[in-house]
């Protein structure tokens, strides 16, 4: 994701989307992340390296339900 925000080139996304534009990224907390099962996902703000988000979704007691009834649809689920 790429936009301007305050006159400022603000992108979004994974290290290989950054480092692609030139930015020179610490992936350090990415990597971990990862590891925690969280999705990383990194910021630069006018080309430079700003920080890294996590973004996680957590099993509902009705993930169950929802994937019986995604397979019942012949949908191939994976978590």
């Amino acid at each position: 994701l790429e936009a301007t925000v305050d006159g400022r080139r603000v992108l979004v996304g994974n290290a290989a989307l950054l480092r692609e534009r030139g930015v020179s990224v610490d992936d350090a907390d990415a990597v971990r992340l990862s590891g925690e099962g969280k999705t990383p996902v990194l910021v630069a703000v006018d080309g430079t390296f700003a920080g890294t988000l996590a973004v996680a979704d957590r099993v509902k007691p009705t993930s169950k339900e929802a994937v019986t009834r995604l397979r019942s649809l012949d949908l191939e689920v994976v978590m």
